[in-house]
């Protein structure tokens, strides 16, 4: 589930939240774990690009990147 809003032409404020089911430390049990994600991003034309911090600190640990979340999409 996720939210945007548009704060100039191109440039937006994004808000998230996303669950994953991965193995948590330290006894590596999956479960599914959830997390809002904070953040922003920039808008060329048909596609955007967009980075945000996630809060939750398990699924920081078991998400690929850490704290970091990106994406970028295209409309066609």
């Amino acid at each position: 589930v996720f939210t945007r809003v548009v704060i100039a032409q191109q440039f937006f404020l994004h808000v998230e939240y996303r669950i994953m089911n991965g193995a948590v430390p330290p006894n590596r049990e999956k479960e599914w774990v959830g997390s809002p994600i904070l953040g922003g991003g920039i808008m060329f034309g048909d596609s955007w690009m967009m980075l945000g911090y996630a809060t939750n600190l398990k699924f920081q640990q078991i998400n690929p990147f850490g704290y970091l979340v990106y994406r970028m999409g295209f409309s066609f």
